[in-house]
């Protein structure tokens, strides 16, 4: 059976990136799907060229060594059947097009811009599924055919389905295999990161061991969406997923990661590539998302993980990393009924 897909995709900054997933994704012609990419009041003007490559006025790049560059080029043929519009009128756009471009009226994070997208499937009341995606990926032709597969073939329990996230500049290593989370120190790690691809190997992998779906990419069954309604909002990036699985999880559900539906992910294998300001930023919300999550879900562990936060602090005095100390001292110094409000300065 035909199940429609809402396939939402964040841009922020990077529309380089995005059109290379979204060019990967418009070259599956066996499911019925539409494309929503929300950009997320981006500074660059992503949204212009956004609309100019789905007029046709411009393409994606990939470097011509590159192995998969073949997942997204050559380009499909444009122009596109889109449409371009803003938050405010996304609800009561034409629910006709296969593209969606939406402008959000702010930078709300990852959750919020996230939502603009679920809001839109959920008034157009036709979908089966919403794949989150980030715009950092290129799928293969045959990742959303198995994932679907995988997912209509699961008892109802099971509301949110993730992938292999393999390295996009190392397509045959693993990045992540779902994750694990330990609520005691609040610290999740990726599942069988850096290890070598091997289908036989995940599909015998043990996935009692999976606490969350990473968020590169979650598929949501219409079930799962309807109970949860939003992603959450109070984390701005980080986290965000964790709170789904624990939330969902709590109502019932399950997850599970469908080994053979790969999806490749650019994010980068060495910190040492992340830019100062930017590592200053996630290491801020990494910080202070672990006293939000848990102030909502564990607050017994407060003590434990306010714990494990003095001890980051140790570290970073170490390593004289005069941001990560600064950021620390603001998030210990704030009273916790105020740390959700709490937000990064450089």
């Amino acid at each position: 059976m035909r199940k429609r897909v809402y396939i939402i995709v964040l841009n922020y900054n990077n529309w380089q990136d995005t059109l290379v997933c979204a060019e990967s994704i418009l070259k599956n012609e066996s499911i019925d799907y539409r494309l929503v990419i929300v950009d997320n009041a981006s500074k660059d003007n992503s949204a212009a060229y956004l609309e100019a490559w789905a007029k046709g006025e411009l393409e994606a790049w990939i470097p011509p060594a590159h192995p998969l560059r073949e997942l997204s080029l050559p380009p499909v043929s444009k122009p596109l059947d889109y449409t371009r519009c803003d938050e405010t009128t996304s609800i009561t756009a034409p629910p006709q097009s296969k593209v969606v471009i939406i402008d959000a009226d702010q930078n709300r994070g990852y959750s919020a811009g996230n939502n603009i997208g679920i809001r839109y499937a959920r008034a157009r009341d036709d979908f089966d599924y919403i794949w989150v995606l980030n715009n950092d990926t290129a799928v293969p032709n045959e990742t959303l055919p198995k994932l679907l597969a995988c997912a209509q073939n699961k008892p109802e329990r099971y509301g949110i389905f993730g992938t292999p996230l393999l390295y996009y500049d190392k397509p045959d290593t693993i990045q992540a295999f779902g994750a694990t989370f330990y609520p005691i120190v609040a610290i999740q790690k990726h599942l069988l990161a850096h290890m070598p691809y091997n289908l036989q190997e995940l599909q015998a992998f043990n996935q009692q061991k999976i606490d969350y779906v990473v968020g590169a990419s979650m598929l949501f069954t219409r079930k799962c969406i309807e109970d949860m309604q939003e992603m959450p909002e109070a984390y701005f990036i980080y986290f965000e997923e964790i709170d789904i699985a624990t939330g969902c999880r709590r109502k019932g559900y399950d997850f599970y990661l469908c080994a053979d539906a790969i999806v490749y992910h650019k994010e980068s294998a060495s910190i040492g590539k992340i830019d100062r300001t930017i590592s200053a930023f996630s290491d801020f919300y990494a910080l202070r998302n672990r006293l939000v999550f848990t102030r909502k879900y564990y607050p017994w562990f407060l003590p434990t993980v306010y714990a494990g936060l003095l001890g980051s602090l140790l570290l970073r005095l170490i390593r004289k990393d005069k941001a990560g100390v600064h950021n620390l001292l603001r998030i210990l110094k704030t009273p916790l009924r105020k740390i959700g409000t709490l937000t990064f300065k450089a």
